[in-house]
């Protein structure tokens, strides 16, 4: 009982729209503008810096609040691991849009730093140098993988929900290659876009990909 209460209670917190309702104030549906995408990045690009940035601290608070609910009521690790990937999937389908949304990496980041501080800022070290040569996507994935696993062998109580929580990132990538394959791009190396820069394409990074026949 406990999990479904913690799960919906997480999910319904991160669908609260942030970047859209600042999108909506400003006179801007975000969802047609810029990349489309339901997140903090696209509204500092669409709106402005300081937009964006606001953006991005609520999304970030819906983290934070969904994984403090268990915590201060008590209950262990594993919830307050489980509100906070509710609030994550919530950020990213959101029952308010429809079931669209972000990426959810503000909101996990959220609820990720509260529970293993010490852990997330070690492995945001580790691949920062990723970071500042602007290949955003490919540091996110890098840090989370390495988190996740980590996590799995540090907390054993938290079972699958780190490994759960990776792959509900990298899907949250991948499926859009459904709408590549329909603009005709090879299967493969849209995969491998998606999956490591998030995005249909990257030029200046082909080198890494496999060569089209």
């Amino acid at each position: 009982m406990e999990i479904l209460k913690f799960a919906l209670s997480g999910y319904i917190i991160g669908s609260i729209p942030f970047s859209f309702i600042i999108g909506k104030l400003k006179g801007v549906d975000i969802r047609k503008v810029g990349t489309g995408n339901i997140g903090s990045a696209n509204v500092g690009r669409a709106i402005g810096f300081k937009y964006g940035l606001l953006a991005f601290f609520l999304d970030f608070s819906k983290g934070i609040i969904a994984c403090l609910i268990p915590k201060f009521l008590g209950f262990d690790l594993f919830y307050s691991f489980l509100a906070g990937l509710f609030a994550g999937i919530g950020h990213s389908y959101s029952i308010f849009l429809k079931f669209e949304g972000g990426r959810g990496i503000a909101t996990s980041l959220g609820f990720l730093l509260v529970l293993f501080p010490k852990y997330v800022i070690i492995f945001l070290l580790i691949f920062s140098p990723v970071f500042f040569l602007k290949e955003t996507a490919l540091f996110i994935l890098f840090f989370i993988t390495s988190l996740t696993i980590y996590l799995c062998f540090k907390f054993p109580d938290l079972k699958l929900l780190p490994l759960i929580f990776l792959l509900f990132i990298i899907f949250r990538r991948v499926q859009f290659v459904v709408g590549d394959l329909k603009q005709n791009r090879k299967f493969l190396k849209s995969f491998i876009n998606r999956l490591l820069f998030d995005a249909p394409e990257r030029k200046k990074m082909d080198f890494l990909l496999p060569k089209e026949e």
